[in-house]
């Protein structure tokens, strides 16, 4: 019996490597979306406790807290969560500086590997989610 070749074209190639560099951030200034509530919303319990009576968020201080603390708590990302919301999460633990596909996938690879319930979370449905996920404000920085 003879083997199969694995034929790729350029063009399927020349995607699939623009699609590995693409990075991606969230965008706070979506119109209608209270972007700072939901950053706000993403910290640790500890840290949401810490701060009920506050009215005013800070991006950027929420941020920082997310980076310094919250990201290295048990229960930040989670692998019953749903993924778009993990993908939030795992860009602001980032500091919302540009990802890759490769980025997060390995981020979420490493926190999920000893999940009691194995995910997809292969880069082509991260890919498909983030193209959907305008409720996020993740968008690609290439664009």
């Amino acid at each position: 019996m003879a083997k199969r070749k694995n034929v790729s074209t350029k063009k399927t190639k020349g995607k699939n490597e623009k699609i590995a560099q693409e990075s991606y951030l969230i965008d706070f200034d979506i119109n209608g979306k209270d972007m700072a509530s939901m950053v706000n919303d993403r910290r640790c319990y500890i840290c949401c406790q810490g701060s009920e009576e506050e009215s005013h968020f800070e991006i950027a201080s929420d941020i920082k807290t997310i980076i310094e603390h919250c990201r290295n708590q048990e229960e930040y990302l989670l692998s019953d969560r749903p993924i778009k919301e993990s993908l939030f999460r795992v860009i602001l633990m980032n500091g919302n500086k540009p990802m890759t596909l490769d980025e997060i996938h390995g981020i979420l690879s490493d926190k999920w590997s000893l999940a009691p319930y194995p995910r997809d979370i292969s880069r082509k449905l991260l890919k498909n989610l983030i193209d959907n996920a305008d409720e996020y404000g993740i968008i690609s920085k290439n664009n």
